[in-house]
């Protein structure tokens, strides 16, 4: 998942188009989080199988490549959270989602660099 803000919905449909177009992945999608009145926040998912390890690591270079992967102040890449499908169907959000996979599996966090 990708949470968008400073780059809005059209930004959104333009990665979905962009990553399904060029086989990243077979399927994207984008929702609104804020009401339909504001159209310039919400998340696009990324639909990866679990074990599918050459597709994260496509859709991993692509959020690198597009610079869609926040870091901390201190430059380290955040270690962001893979959410399943089955954990968003199962309301697990917040304090209740426990993540079964982070970027830190896929790269070195401090330098980008892939250790798988």
């Amino acid at each position: 998942m990708y949470f968008f803000d400073k780059n809005g919905f059209e930004y959104a449909e333009t990665v979905c188009s962009e990553v399904v177009k060029e086989k990243i992945v077979s399927q994207a999608k984008h929702t609104n989080i804020e009401p339909l009145t504001h159209r310039g926040t919400g998340v696009i998912c990324f639909y990866v199988g679990l074990n599918d390890i050459q597709t994260h690591k496509k859709i991993i270079t692509y959020l690198l490549k597009k610079d869609m992967i926040k870091k901390t102040k201190s430059g380290k890449y955040r270690n962001e959270a893979f959410k399943l499908d089955t954990d968003t169907k199962n309301n697990k959000y917040g304090k209740d989602f426990v993540a079964k996979i982070n970027l830190e599996k896929f790269i070195d966090l401090n330098t980008g660099e892939w250790i798988i």
